[in-house]
């Protein structure tokens, strides 16, 4: 409509904002200011359908006066009433269109980044974080699991992209409990024994150390006149379950699951192995071998006589400890199942069924 032209002319003929619907309002219908406000509070926060259906009434009857009816005017209806489904006024359509905007310049150029910023600024009220791990993954991110020798509280970027999962998604972990396991160095070395290589003497008195570095350490066996060169081996946080329940005052709640989402596998290589060491681990040691324990951890074992957990169960863990899962997702682990029973996505739909499948 030529009227609608000055309200229209900068944005080509479509109604961008809330502004723009407001003017219409009053050029087509005829609407005063009192109603232009009424229909501005419709179209407010709570998106009132019931006050919409009773404006949509104004409207037609304005718009009737004015001599617009038909197709015209159910196009200008259909304007407003979509646009109060979901729209903005324009300062704000600005400002969120910049937003966007950012999002998506991080999002493809630096996508590691901008997944490892939402998941530690949840919650945010829009996609949870197991769906923003998935769709990260399906670009490409890749993930590292929670791991109590490796992970900070919050997410972080490695040094090769992957994105490292926080300790701030242990279900039931207590803040200064998690930060308390960061603090620790988790560079720091530890050497093999005093065996010499050639004779097997194992008499720290009769073998030297001539010569260490940061990254290995040079013996002189005495006995034999031997001298070998060992590498120091690299160990995260905490050398043993039993070390991280004494510096960080852990619950046996908390610790088990740790144990159950795989965050103590640098210990075991399995989780159900973990759960085995843990309840060993917080079984009080008594006064008679309290030194005893504290003096020697454990060595990291695989045993257990728990069986090992299946695909199923270590999804189930997942969600249950974190809300979210890097392995499979849940569907991938019917899927075979559900082809079988020839029950596809692709089917829910025979229109889509039909224009997506092959003709025989």
């Amino acid at each position: 409509l030529p009227i609608l032209e000055p309200v229209l002319a900068r944005t080509l003929g479509v109604p961008l904002f809330q502004e723009q619907l407001l003017r219409m309002a009053m050029v087509a219908a005829g609407f005063t200011g009192g109603q232009a406000e009424e229909l501005r509070r419709a179209m407010g926060f709570k998106r009132s359908e019931k006050r919409m259906h009773e404006i949509e009434v104004q409207l037609r009857a304005g718009m009737a006066r004015n001599g617009i009816t038909g197709e015209t005017a159910e196009r200008i209806i259909t304007s407003i009433t979509s646009f109060a489904l979901y729209g903005f006024p324009e300062s704000h359509a600005a400002s969120f269109a910049l937003l966007a905007y950012a999002s998506a310049y991080l999002k493809v150029h630096y996508p590691s980044a901008f997944y490892a910023a939402l998941l530690n600024n949840q919650p945010m009220g829009f996609y949870h974080p197991a769906t923003l791990v998935k769709d990260a993954q399906r670009r490409g991110v890749r993930f590292q699991p929670i791991d109590v020798q490796q992970s900070d509280w919050e997410c972080r970027v490695e040094a090769d992209g992957a994105i490292r999962l926080g300790l701030r998604y242990v279900h039931g972990l207590r803040q200064d409990r998690g930060q308390a396991m960061t603090a620790f160095d988790r560079t720091r070395t530890v050497a093999p024994p005093l065996l010499c290589t050639k004779c097997g003497s194992d008499d720290a008195s009769l073998i030297e150390v001539v010569r260490e570095t940061a990254t290995a350490r040079t013996c002189f066996c005495n006995i034999c006149s031997h001298e070998w060169t060992v590498p120091l081996r690299t160990v995260g946080r905490f050398a043993s379950i039993e070390e991280l329940v004494r510096q960080t005052g852990l619950r046996r709640d908390e610790l088990t699951t740790l144990a159950d989402i795989g965050a103590l596998n640098a210990f075991t290589h399995e989780r159900r192995s973990a759960l085995w060491q843990v309840e060993q681990a917080v079984r009080p040691s008594g006064a008679m071998f309290a030194d005893a324990s504290s003096a020697e951890p454990s060595t990291p074992s695989g045993d257990s006589p728990l069986p090992v957990m299946t695909d199923d169960e270590r999804l189930h863990a997942d969600y249950a400890g974190t809300g979210l899962t890097i392995g499979p997702h849940p569907m991938a682990l019917r899927r075979e199942d559900l082809a079988m029973r020839d029950r596809k996505s692709t089917r829910l739909n025979p229109v889509t069924s039909r224009s997506r499948m092959p003709s025989s």
